[in-house]
């Protein structure tokens, strides 16, 4: 699974992906215990079972309860109003959607990025 959404996540993007969730998680701080992985690491994630709490800190975050990505962001994922990292973010979210490979089903559901980004 981690290998795949390295697949999917270009090497680029993974490594912004990274420091975007590693400054959310630094903002969400004590209100989202299941991001210290990414808060104190904010280094391109690797398809590697070290870096697996980091992978489901990215899942936590930028999936919905459904396993949809978000599309918007609050102070609650650790974006507050006018931070700049939230606009890019959504934008590796809106990326990630439309990727096929990120797909759940070969149907083109909109459920997108749980093969890769799943919270189990």
């Amino acid at each position: 699974m981690l290998i795949r959404a390295r697949d999917v996540l270009a090497r680029k993007r993974i490594a912004a992906l990274a420091r975007l969730v590693h400054g959310a998680a630094g903002r969400a701080g004590a209100l989202r215990p299941e991001l210290s992985a990414c808060a104190a690491d904010g280094s391109p994630l690797r398809a590697d079972p070290a870096d697996l709490a980091r992978w489901r800190g990215v899942a936590q975050l930028l999936l919905t309860a459904e396993g949809e990505l978000r599309k918007r962001l609050t102070k609650n994922e650790g974006f507050p109003p006018q931070c700049a990292d939230k606009l890019p973010t959504l934008d590796s979210c809106a990326e990630l959607d439309r990727h096929p490979g990120a797909r759940k089903d070969p149907g083109g559901s909109s459920r997108a990025a749980g093969a890769c980004l799943q919270r189990r």
